[in-house]
């Protein structure tokens, strides 16, 4: 009669009250007590199918949480925190800003390195004692993204080997990729990046073995403001979290945790700032040449003008151990973005070690587009960056700006004299030992 009872108890408990429980066992927890601030901010809501909320498994924000009511009923205990730490992981690691940025380029591909990310930690952290355990399906298989080939790394870091892989096999046949807007827009591109969910944040329903959904839509509905102050309101509850731990004596957050939280210098966005600022021309009306439009109206009006930068010129290292594939996908992908923009007339690509390789690649802004298919030669010499500049007076070449990119490892100690603009991307930890050249300006690249 007990046992009965105890069944009939077990019964009564509601999924609503599943979730409250394993949300209070979470930051009990000594390892995830640091959570309570986050875990904590925004909402949790038990959705069922019929309800307004398009969720079949579960999804956030980035603020408010949603759990459908007939997947969470069929799992257990420990399925159910880890997918409530899923979701919460999302959260303190602020995917959907990540989501902002690589959505425009590949909306499922971003879903995916944040996914791999998040339940590698967790299967790490959970490994031993299993309090917190992936969901299966009927076949008793992990439901969620969790490829041991991508440990140490961070999301951004996944999708674009994600990304050129997906691109290196693309059979034609079109995945819906693409580069929507923030999450939004109709699929156009080449066969590849063709469909109608480009930038799609795939509501609730998991794509690419994912075992939740998105609605960065949803994060996309706050207006700008808002979600600065999401940002903000997430890093103080991490804040008082990590207070809230230290009070109980409790570990706190993990080492590989304090590192993903570590802020990073976006390279990326320093160089489209660069290039943007030496390289976006100008428009003015000149009276030299009246608007032919006019002039049979016996209109004498002056015509626009539209000047364009001339030529930049980009110049990876290739002496053997600075910039990987992956690196060089994201860099070109970025570069080919910025160019596209602002239609400069010619770029020059050049790879170089103690010497410039030949022949150099140039491209319009046409067949810009066209950067992306380069591939780095095989170097294997020094490292002497005087070569560039040396080159570029031979030949004539006059750029507006100059993007460098090397491990810092110079030869001999010569940056070389430069007459241009010149950013340096540095990379480390490719044994740089110098973090900033001594001319022109520099950001370093944390590999």
């Amino acid at each position: 009669m007990q046992s009965l009872n105890m069944l009939t108890k077990l019964a009564e408990i509601t999924e609503e009250q599943r979730i409250a429980k394993a949300t209070t066992q979470i930051i009990n927890k000594d390892r995830y007590r640091w959570m309570v601030g986050v875990i904590t901010t925004g909402f949790k809501e038990v959705v069922d199918d019929e309800s307004l909320v398009q969720c079949s498994t579960a999804m956030t924000n980035g603020r408010d949480e949603w759990y459908n009511r007939e997947f969470i009923r069929e799992l257990s205990d420990p399925e159910l925190r880890y997918l409530i730490l899923h979701e919460n992981s999302h959260k303190w690691m602020r995917d959907m800003f990540i989501w902002k940025h690589l959505a425009k380029i590949c909306a499922r591909t971003a879903n995916m390195g944040m996914d791999h990310v998040n339940n590698l930690l967790l299967n790490e952290e959970n490994e031993l004692d299993g309090f917190a355990v992936m969901p299966t399906d009927e076949k008793g298989d992990p439901i969620g993204l969790a490829d041991p080939r991508f440990t140490g790394m961070d999301a951004e870091e996944v999708f674009w080997i994600i990304y050129k892989e997906q691109d290196e096999g693309d059979d034609g046949d079109g995945d819906g990729d693409g580069d929507g807007d923030e999450g939004e827009g109709e699929g156009e591109g080449d066969d590849k990046k063709e469909g109608d969910d480009k930038g799609k944040g795939g509501g609730g329903t998991p794509t690419d073995g994912g075992m939740d959904g998105h609605d960065w839509d949803g994060h996309g509905d706050l207006s700008e403001e808002e979600q600065k102050e999401l940002g903000k309101d997430i890093e103080e509850a991490i804040r008082q979290g990590e207070i809230a731990a230290g009070k109980t004596g409790s570990g706190g957050m993990s080492g590989r945790v304090k590192e993903l939280l570590k802020p990073r210098v976006d390279w990326l966005a320093v160089m489209r700032e660069y290039l943007t600022a030496r390289c976006s021309g100008s428009d003015y009306s000149t009276w030299a040449k009246p608007n032919r439009k006019y002039v049979s109206s016996g209109w004498y009006l002056p015509s626009g003008v539209s000047e364009r930068a001339e030529c930049v010129v980009f110049a990876p290292d290739a002496s053997g151990s600075c910039f990987t594939d992956q690196y060089l996908t994201r860099f070109f992908t970025e570069a080919m973005r910025i160019l596209e923009v602002l239609k400069i007339k010619k770029v020059i690509l050049l790879y170089w070690d103690t010497q410039v390789f030949e022949p150099i690649e140039v491209y319009t802004d046409s067949t810009v587009q066209d950067i992306l298919q380069s591939t780095m030669p095989q170097g294997g010499g020094g490292t002497r960056p005087t070569c560039v500049p040396d080159y570029l007076r031979k030949h004539n070449i006059n750029p507006e700006a100059i993007v460098m990119l090397t491990d810092g490892e110079i030869w001999n100690g010569d940056w070389g004299k430069w007459d241009w603009p010149v950013l340096w991307c540095i990379a480390k930890p490719h044994g740089g030992s110098a973090e900033r050249a001594p001319v022109g300006q520099t950001v370093v690249v944390d590999l």
